[in-house]
């Protein structure tokens, strides 16, 4: 039991730590801060990071 708890939070910290470097994603894209090949780079990456996660 103590291990799945573990793995809960475990899971919730990486979701947490993906959504934040989706919101930074969107307000570099928002200002203009990255060129549009590295913003789909970017976001793809973290996608896949945060599909990962899910599926684990």
């Amino acid at each position: 039991m103590e291990y799945i708890l573990e793995r809960i939070d475990k899971i919730k910290d990486e979701a947490l730590d993906a959504r934040y470097n989706m919101e930074q994603i969107v307000t570099k894209i928002s200002t203009g801060m990255l060129s549009e090949s590295y913003n789909l780079k970017e976001a793809n990456d973290t996608f896949q990071h945060f599909k990962a996660i899910i599926t684990q």
